[in-house]
């Protein structure tokens, strides 16, 4: 049965009580969920990450924070080597922190180990950004089903997936979406503990990077909503919110300034006006190319996000404090990178832009809510789903650096490449370097990139000083990224079958669970049914006399 909605402030209001999920069934399901989705990326984790991005400054920074550290509770002297923090300061390392000492209180002080340890973060991290998208889909929608179908999608069939090995965006999404979770899921007056809460939330989404204060739009909009009820002509209530907005505000600024004061080394005199783009119609080409574009589109690599958009009207008008904190954070980001002519990177799908997908997957949840989840009713969303999948899988299969590994000795690594050309499409790059990993060796050491140039030319007669490209075998770089399926990985084969097994195992279980309560649901409802039958039969009908 369908939810109700206030049109005035765009809350959901569910009218059906059979429509809710017991609190003790709500947990249990997202106890399975979350095992099974934390489970399943990792057994197709690649067991290190000191290769992505920005991470060796990380592992270098951990390795000697720890060291100082050690030697002051030890006592004994060692080598006071300088610490240099990374590029985006010390909030980064923060985060490492806690799986960077576990692992050398475990193994010592062991760098492989740290690289193993530091892995599970953002695989830890996407789970719970997964896990939040399910339990807050069920209480938008009270469907089970569709917690478990958009909280998989978005894991699965998303950027979520590869980004879960990459690294690099995942903690400022997380964090960003549990201040969401927060501020727009609460109906009384913010309390101290949510309050602070909020501001260590926020804090973090928007000061663990330097592209983050994209993000802060978006955190105002959260902090209105969290505060709202408090700020209000009844004097009494606003004299008891506006120390905790004082506090909020403050936390969050000295945070972001903390953060900001730890990485200015790195960026002083990095930055360049040339970087800017030229103009307006520069910009906006490079919207539309940040979301459509064959080889960064945030819609290409997340097709669910194609109905998100099409139905944020419907989920407007059912929840606007959502609607319009998903696309304060699009907006934000997109205006933010598309400023720079760097509004990508050579990394996988639209880097900069992590942080919309969870909450445009939250509207795509508001638009669905009272209908209930029929595989033959939502043909688009299983093919968009579908092909998601696949796109995110080829992702997952290959370290991201292959495309530069190849890109280095064609003579062709440059940044208007990876955006426009459409020989460095990433999905078609990596579906290359499967059909060459399955091939057999005769074959594979055919296959070259890039491609034949096609001459449009008089004649397709080549200038007198044209210059072909060169062309690389792509037989070495066709290697897998999982550990599950490199022979040669140093943890044994066995670890990483079993967390597959048991993440199936664990998904099976949901699907039990997930089945069992809609079934619980419909039979509730149906009792509900026939007692207000029952109710009226006895008490007949009213008349207009009475």
């Amino acid at each position: 049965m369908p939810l109700g909605y206030d049109p005035g402030r765009g809350d959901p209001v569910p009218v059906n009580p059979e429509t809710h999920v017991p609190g003790r069934v709500a947990r249990r399901l997202a106890a399975a969920f979350f095992a099974a989705v934390f489970l399943l990326l990792l057994a197709f984790s690649p067991g290190r990450i000191a290769s992505m991005g920005y991470m060796p400054e990380i592992l270098e920074a951990g390795r000697r924070l720890l060291d100082r550290g050690e030697a002051i509770l030890t006592g004994v002297p060692g080598a006071q080597e300088a610490i240099t923090l990374p590029r985006h300061g010390f909030g980064e390392l923060a985060a490492a922190l806690p799986f960077l000492a576990a692992a050398r209180i475990a193994f010592g002080p062991s760098a492989e180990w740290a690289d193993r340890a530091l892995s599970l973060q953002p695989v830890l991290s996407t789970a719970l950004i997964c896990t939040i998208l399910f339990a807050w889909t069920l209480r938008l929608t009270g469907s089970p089903a569709w917690g478990a179908v958009l909280g998989l999608l978005a894991g699965f069939s998303t950027m979520l997936w590869p980004y879960a090995y990459i690294g690099l965006e995942t903690t400022q999404s997380l964090f960003l979406l549990l201040a969401a979770l927060l501020a727009l899921e609460t109906d009384g007056p913010p309390t101290w503990t949510r309050g602070l809460l909020f501001a260590a939330c926020g804090a973090v989404a928007v000061s663990i990077k330097a592209a983050s204060v994209f993000l802060v739009p978006a955190l105002a909009w959260l902090a209105w909503c969290l505060f709202r009820r408090g700020i209000a002509p009844d004097s009494e209530r606003r004299r008891l919110v506006e120390p905790k907005v004082l506090v909020v505000a403050c936390i969050v600024a000295a945070v972001w300034a903390l953060n900001t004061w730890t990485r200015i080394r790195f960026w002083h005199g990095a930055f360049r006006v040339d970087w800017v783009v030229a103009g307006p119609v520069d910009f906006a080409l490079q919207v539309w190319s940040a979301l459509l574009s064959v080889n960064k589109g945030l819609l290409v690599f997340c097709p669910i996000l194609v109905l998100a958009i099409f139905r944020l009207e419907v989920a407007f008008a059912r929840h606007r404090r959502l609607v319009t904190f998903a696309v304060l954070v699009l907006a934000g980001q997109l205006f933010g990178t598309c400023m720079l002519i760097y509004w990508s990177d050579e990394t996988w799908g639209p880097r900069y832009l992590h942080s919309s997908v969870a909450p445009l997957v939250l509207c795509l949840a508001m638009a669905k809510a009272g209908r209930p989840f029929r595989v033959r009713r939502e043909l688009p969303l299983v093919g968009l789903g579908t092909a998601g999948v696949l796109i995110a899988l080829l992702g997952a299969l290959f370290w991201y650096g292959r495309l530069s590994q190849a890109a280095g000795p064609a003579l062709l690594s440059t940044i208007e490449n990876y955006q426009y050309d459409v020989d460095f499409n990433h999905i078609r790059f990596n579906a290359r370097l499967a059909r060459v990993w399955l091939d057999d060796d005769r074959v594979a050491s055919q296959e070259l990139w890039p491609p034949h140039q096609r001459i449009w030319y008089a004649k397709n007669t080549p200038p007198p000083r044209f210059r072909p490209r060169r062309q690389v075998s792509l037989a070495p770089l066709a290697i897998p990224q999982p550990a599950l399926l490199r022979p040669e990985a140093s943890v044994p084969r066995g670890v990483w079958l079993a967390a597959l097994a048991l993440g199936t195992a664990g998904l099976g279980w949901l699907v039990w669970l997930v089945r069992r309560a809609e079934q619980l649901q419909r039979a509730r409802a149906r009792e509900d049914e026939t007692q207000r039958n029952r109710t009226i039969h006895e008490e007949g009908p009213v008349g207009p006399h009475e």
